[in-house]
């Protein structure tokens, strides 16, 4: 990780040096495709001849993706950009949620909110019919949020589903299931996260939760009359998943894809080469697929797939 003012490398010989700290409010030329190297706690302001993209390492987001120990990030081609930056600043229509909204398809509704330190998403889902319901990703604290919620909307909580073990994603699940009953769910190869919890860099304790389903590979996760599949997506850790709800086109991706990026393959669990395999298969799935990222904001296959595109063809990150 580089120092504070240290000077680092971009990637190809098309754009100048990275300025110190402090002068990062110049503008930088870019070409088409180039790695970035951002310093600790500066703002990377890109040329406008490529729109205007900030890297902000204090908000610790871009695109939606944590940058917590990220030290380079690839800027995608241009005709991609534009049409993500169109998409982020929309604030209505069906492709936007507010953070703490509502959101209804048909036979199902969805609550989201925005949680903890590292701003993850936790989604409760029902069916509006047998009002039964799952929690996606229950991270600390969002068991007063969840508990008010089943309360007001006189829903059941069935399962608690983990994406992956990371405790940003994990925090609640003990005190949810012990509140609800339901039954907290996850693949078998990040059992023990849940089980025996080792949390890097939380700022607070993670209490262990005891798995009762195990989520493999073409699973399915019924409640009501709607049902999710389980898409196995290692590389952001072993047993990372995605839930695909294939007849309302959505994509609850936790941590494997991030509007403009994908999840860190650096931490304990994390493999490049199957995280490549994994934003792989993803573009299998039709553009109009809404996507719901672990963090940051919703997006669609389709804005992601020019950049999904690069990296199956590269069949590495680009980074």
């Amino acid at each position: 990780m580089a120092q504070r003012g240290e000077r680092l490398p971009v990637a190809h010989h098309h754009a100048s040096r990275l300025p110190r700290e402090g002068q990062l409010d110049r503008p930088l030329a870019v070409t088409r495709r180039i790695r970035v190297a951002v310093a600790a706690q500066a703002s990377l302001d890109l040329d406008r001849s490529t729109r205007i993209l900030q890297a902000h390492t204090h908000g610790r987001q871009l695109g939606g993706c944590p940058l917590i120990g990220v030290d380079e990030i690839l800027v995608v081609p241009r005709d991609h950009l534009d049409r993500v930056l169109r998409g982020h600043s929309s604030t209505s229509g069906a492709h936007r949620t507010p953070p703490h909204g509502h959101c209804h398809t048909p036979g199902m509704d969805r609550i989201h909110r925005v949680v903890g330190p590292l701003a993850t998403n936790v989604h409760v889902l029902a069916d509006e019919r047998s009002h039964e319901a799952i929690a996606i990703d229950t991270a600390t604290p969002c068991l007063a949020w969840i508990a008010d919620e089943l309360a007001a909307r006189e829903w059941k909580l069935t399962l608690i589903v983990s994406t992956h073990g990371h405790w940003d994603h994990i925090g609640d699940n003990a005190a949810v299931a012990e509140h609800t009953s339901a039954d907290v769910a996850v693949h078998p190869l990040d059992r023990d996260r849940l089980t025996e919890p080792k949390p890097v860099w939380a700022p607070f304790p993670i209490v262990p939760s005891i798995p009762a389903v195990d989520l493999a590979e073409g699973g399915v996760i019924r409640f009501g009359e709607i049902e999710l599949r389980v898409l196995h997506t290692p590389g952001h850790t072993e047993g990372s998943v995605c839930l695909h709800d294939p007849d309302d086109g959505l994509l609850f991706s936790g941590d494997t894809l991030f509007a403009g990026g994908w999840g860190r393959v650096d931490l304990p669990g994390g493999d490049p080469d199957a995280m490549v395999d994994s934003l792989g298969r993803l573009l299998t799935l039709e553009d109009q697929v809404r996507v719901f990222p672990g963090h940051g904001a919703e997006t669609t296959i389709g804005r992601e797939r020019p950049w999904l595109e690069l990296v199956r063809d590269a069949g590495r990150l680009l980074v």
